[in-house]
């Protein structure tokens, strides 16, 4: 399974550099507060529609996190084979 730990702390970082709360972010995200605590905590997946209406900024930072830990995850497997 892929470990989105570094995602959520790419999210959180660019977030506060945004200069956004958590309650800001939810807002625009068209989600509660409470919700994006556990994304954050990483009790809950950020889903696709909802990376889509991330600042651009934020964004940006998230995907590529994520292409990382993909590629990071696609190494391991082929170090299986």
């Amino acid at each position: 399974m892929l470990d989105m730990s570094h995602v959520t702390e790419v999210l959180i970082d660019a977030r506060k550099q945004a200069g956004l709360t958590q309650r800001q972010l939810a807002e625009h995200l068209g989600v509660a507060q409470a919700t994006l605590a556990d994304i954050e905590r990483g009790r809950r997946p950020l889903p696709r529609e909802r990376i889509a209406k991330l600042p651009k900024e934020i964004r940006r930072r998230v995907v590529d996190a994520a292409i990382d830990e993909l590629r990071d995850q696609i190494a391991e497997l082929r170090a299986m084979r």
